[in-house]
Formats: C-alpha cells, structure tokens, sequence
C-alpha cells in the first residue's frame, strides 16, 4: 500500500513538471539597423506595425533606423523563424525613400491561448505567445516625413523644420512643434502635438489637442478638436466637438449633429443641420441652418439666406438680414444698425435698438415681434397688415395716415420728412409688433 501511495505521488510530481515546462515561455530580442546617406532625400516614408514608433533628430545628417524585436514563446525554434522572416526594407524612388518593417506574416489568429502564425513563406508557428517590435528613426531636416502606425504609439521626439504626416489607426500621436504641414488621417486615435503652419485632417472618432495653427482643412466625424487658434479654418464635420480660441481670419463650417464652442472669428460661412454653435466675437456671418442654435456676445452682421427653426441668441449686433426664416427665434440685446427678415412664424425679442438705427424691413406671416425703441429715435413708418396689432411711441409724429378696413391695418407716417434718416417697412399677416 505504501509503494503505491509512493508511486502515485512521482508520478503526479513529473505530470507537473511536464506540464509548466511544456507551457514554459521563453523570450528573446534581436536588433535590426539600416542607415542611409541623405543624398537628395526630401520625403521619408515609415511604414511600421507591432510596436512604438519613436522620431528623433539626427546628429551626424545620415538617416538611421532601429528595430528592437521582442517575441515570447513556447518553442525557441519557431522564434528563431520569425525573427528569419523579419525586415527593413527600403525603397527609393527619386528623392522619395520608403521604409516597411516586414514581418511577412500572412495572417496572425488566436483563439482562446492557441495562437497559429501562418508566414508569407507557408511556414506555420503555433507556439508564438507575443511579439513587440519597437523602432528608432532618426533623420535630419527633411520637407516631409511620414509615419504609420497601428494599434500603438508615435511619438516624435524633437520639433521638426519640415512638414508631417501621420497615418494612425487605433494609435497616440505626441509630437512638438511643426515648421511645416501637418497631415492627419486617423481613425480612433489620440493626437496631441504643439504649434504647426498648416494643417490638413482627416478624423474619425479621434481626440485632437494642439497649440495655435496657419490654415486649417478638417474633414471629421465622431471626433473631439482642441485648438489654441488658427489662422483660417475650413470645417467638414458630423457629430463632433471643436474647442478653437481665436480664429483671426475666415470660418467655413459644414456640419450636422456638432457643438462648437470658439473665442473670436473673423467672417464666416456656415452650413449647420442641428448644430450648437457659441462663441465671444465674430465679424460677419453668411449662414443656412436647420434645428440647431447660435449665440455669440458680439457679432457685426447676420445674414440669413434659409434658416428654419433656430435659436438666435447674440449680445451685441449691427446688422442682420434673414432673408427666408421659419420658427425661429431672435433674442438680442442691443442692436445698431438695420434688421431686414422675411419669416414665418417667427419670434423676434430686441432689448435695445440705437439711436443710430437705420432700417426695419419686416415681411411676416404668424410672428411676434418686439424692438425696443427709444423714444427720441425718429424713423418714418409704412406699415400694411392683416390680423395683427402694433404698439409704438405715436407721440414722435406729428401727422398719421391711419386707415382701417375690417382686419385690415395701413399707417403711413413721416415718409415725406427728411430729418427722419430711419426707416420701418412692415408687410405682415395676423403678427403683433411692439416698437418701444
């Protein structure tokens, strides 16, 4: 009985060992170098995969490249076939050279803790636990380098005098200044980077924070932009968020579903389906929009070529013409100069109107209207409506034409007077007005 309870237990002791030395991992590392000459380089392309991608300065002009590989495994003998099967290979056409750290793995499946390699060769390595491959650039002033990346980071270690592109999929970006462009396309990515000339972005569902810019074309969707400011910005956008501070020259957004939230903008060009869009101060703005909201503090004019149920809401204003409004809503506080809308159903609230005013041109159907006149503002009034009311200060008129027919309202007053310099034309159908 003893020699068998003895036997048993050898024998579970040397299943055991079997058992953690078959699963035994083992882990090996090996380098890969190239270095180039420039001689007439100005494009450099870095095309890599399964690890960290790191740019730095080089210090002798030269263009040098490191790969560090990394692979855990069960078998040594099918880690020395991967590491055979890997490469850096290089191609150059004109002054354009095309860097590719190959695997030459043609497919890579893991199901549960099996995993099966199948290489380009049609060798086959089932006992590959993990590879990591880590490589080093350094290269010298060029026009343009360009990086790829997937399911890793790249980092760009020094601020770069020419231009970057970067292709990144399910990656980070940590890059300083660019003296050049800075290309994006990425897909579920985080991108940070300091200040750039211009930029040129194509974004889906990404993160994106920089310093100040020249000119901006951004083409996005499902994404978040944080920018210091820049000089000019051109907008594609579906479903995103923009933090931009001042934008010194023009705006042009196209957009649906997105929030933006800017500092100041000089004139822009706006095309909005259900867009919130806020900022302090902006020049002149030429919109179309649909079910969405704008507001600024100050703003110099508003024109409106079709807006439909948006809410308006701007501190300061001079001038706006809505040439084709429905169910919208205009509050502002105070306003200088001329408004001109053509609207339906629409509710129009003007805290204060200037003593400066020129022009109130109103053809509406269904509205609510109030401006608030000061009392010595001299103005001249043509005014035809239908099932609508008007209350205003008839005490600054000397003469008024009023006639009544039925529902029917015409008051004609101070037209022939040339010391009235400001003008309120009203056409309108079953719209109360309170000019006071």
């Amino acid at each position: 009985m003893k020699k068998t309870i003895y036997t048993f237990f050898i024998s579970t002791i040397l299943i055991h060992i079997n058992f953690f030395t078959a699963f035994a991992q083992v882990q090996k590392e090996k380098d890969y170098s190239r270095n180039f000459e420039k001689n007439g380089i100005e494009k450099l392309i870095i095309i890599h995969q399964r690890g960290p991608l790191l740019l730095q300065k080089s210090t002798d002009g030269m263009i040098h490249l490191d790969l560090h590989v990394r692979i855990t495994g069960r078998n040594e003998e099918d880690i020395n076939t991967l590491f055979q099967s890997i490469n850096l290979d290089d191609t150059k056409n004109g002054n354009e050279l095309k860097i590719t750290s190959s695997t030459n793995i043609e497919s890579w499946n893991q199901i549960l803790h099996k995993t099966k390699i199948k290489l380009k060769s049609g060798a086959l390595l089932t006992d590959i636990k993990d590879m990591e491959m880590i490589m080093t650039v350094q290269a010298p002033d060029l026009n343009l380098i360009s990086l790829e990346n997937k399911y890793e980071q790249i980092e760009v270690g020094t601020d770069l005098a020419g231009s970057l592109e970067i292709n990144l999929y399910s990656g980070e970006l940590y890059a300083g200044n660019i003296g050049g462009d800075l290309i994006l396309n990425t897909k579920y990515s985080n991108l940070n980077f300091g200040k750039i000339t211009n930029g040129h972005f194509d974004l889906y569902e990404s993160k994106v924070s920089g310093k100040s810019a020249g000119d901006l074309r951004i083409q996005s969707k499902y994404s978040t932009l944080k920018l210091d400011g820049c000089h000019k910005m051109m907008v594609e956008s579906y479903e995103d968020k923009y933090t931009v501070g001042n934008i010194e020259e023009t705006l042009a957004i196209d957009d649906k579903y997105s929030h933006f939230h800017l500092e100041d903008f000089g004139d822009a060009q706006l095309e909005m389906y259900e867009t919130v869009f806020e900022s302090v101060r902006g020049k002149n703005v030429t919109m179309d929009c649909k079910y969405g909201s704008f507001k600024a503090e100050s703003l110099n004019e508003l024109q409106l070529s079709e807006s439909y149920e948006t809410d308006f809401t701007i501190g300061k204003l001079n001038t706006v013409v809505a040439q084709n409004d429905k169910y919208g809503s205009f509050e502002i506080n105070h306003l200088t100069e001329s408004f001109s809308i053509n609207g339906y159903e629409s509710s129009v609230n003007v805290n204060q109107v200037s003593t400066n005013f020129k022009l109130l041109n109103i053809d509406s159907k269904y509205d609510r209207m109030q401006f608030g006149f000061p009392p010595d503002l001299h103005y001249s009034l043509d005014l035809e409506m239908k099932y609508g009311k008007i209350t205003l200060h008839e005490e600054g008129f000397a003469n008024m034409n009023r006639e009544e027919k039925g529902e029917q309202l015409k008051i004609k007053a101070g037209l022939d007077d040339p010391t009235r310099k400001a003008k309120v034309v009203i056409r309108s159908y079953e719209t109360d007005f309170i000019l006071q």
